[in-house]
């Protein structure tokens, strides 16, 4: 099988997707890792990982990464800047645009490359409704701001420096190895423990969607051919608000535990748009894809998994 670069691997989207990989029969998967990147989630796969240590903010070091290792496919999950780290700006640009711009021109020489599959965000639209591709994006955060310019750069070197890259946006993304301080994971940390639950608004609606349907996008993203330079959202296409999620989460667990809303953190500055939704008709008709479990069927899984895993949560520091 051809070699498949995959940065970003040990966080919650990145080791679900190399498990995957591996689960399929993929024998050749080399993955960038920063130093003090905590393995909790691959520490059991690592010996089939070809694991090169690598920062990206370390941008002189990633053109001799990629000559060395030469590899065909590449999906580039490491990013840094989400909540709460969203305001260490110079940290947010060294690495999800320098750093990002730095993999792209070194996969410019490698003769073996194919495609990159770079990931975007839903941050990338800020204020913007609806969150439509085609729209013009207004990204309010530094995160915001600096993946949006990693989307640009990848259509970029996908237009004019034959690098073939596309881009998927993701949304709100649950699902096994989330680790605490996120909604869905705190919620069945909660029902499995029997704790209380803290959170902030139950009016802010967001789009959830199941880790598996992600790793479907992710794959058509690697083979459906002719969409080199586009963007895709990669999301249910349904918003639901918190308050509803907490609700469907404790039916599927059977239990309820007390909850305290308003006490959480301080509201995030894109929390100001209440409304988070994608459109997802690009990706019905360019990836061929279409998420095939809904929110009840996710949390369904997604509950059974934390309730046979809860020991990855009682011995690990996240």
């Amino acid at each position: 099988m051809a070699r498949v670069l995959v940065t970003g691997a040990a966080g919650f989207v990145g080791a679900n997707f190399v498990r995957f990989l591996l689960a399929r029969g993929e024998d050749d998967i080399v993955v960038f890792l920063r130093d003090q990147s905590n393995r909790w989630r691959i520490n059991d796969i690592e010996k089939k990982l070809h694991i090169i240590p690598l920062d990206l903010c370390k941008t002189d070091a990633i053109a001799h990464a990629i000559k060395k290792i030469d590899p065909a496919i590449v999906y580039h999950f490491a990013t840094y800047g989400g909540y709460p780290a969203q305001y260490d700006v110079p940290t947010i640009v060294k690495t999800n645009v320098l750093g990002s711009y730095a993999l792209m021109e070194g996969l410019g020489e490698a003769p073996s490359f194919k495609r990159l599959i770079n990931i975007g965000s839903s941050s990338e639209y800020g204020s913007t409704f609806p969150m439509q591709e085609k729209m013009l994006i207004a990204p309010n955060t530094p995160y915001g701001i600096a993946k949006a310019a990693q989307t640009f750069f990848a259509q970029y070197v996908s237009r004019y420096r034959n690098v073939p890259a596309v881009t998927l946006r993701f949304f709100s993304v649950y699902g096994p190895y989330e680790k605490p301080g996120r909604l869905i994971c705190d919620t069945m940390l909660a029902m499995v423990r029997n704790q209380t639950l803290t959170l902030s608004s139950p009016d802010t609606r967001r789009d959830f969607i199941y880790i598996e349907d992600i790793i479907s996008a992710l794959q058509q993203a690697r083979e459906v051919p002719g969409i080199e330079g586009e963007v895709f959202n990669v999301g249910y296409g349904v918003d639901y608000s918190i308050g509803d999620a907490v609700r469907l989460a404790t039916t599927i667990a059977g239990k309820t535990v007390p909850i305290k809303w308003g006490v959480a953190e301080k509201k995030r500055i894109f929390d100001a748009n209440a409304k988070w939704v994608a459109d997802i008709s690009k990706a019905h008709q360019g990836l061929d894809w279409r998420p095939r479990y809904s929110f009840t069927q996710g949390l369904q899984k997604t509950y059974q998994w934390y309730c046979d895993h809860m020991n990855l949560y009682e011995h690990s520091t996240h």
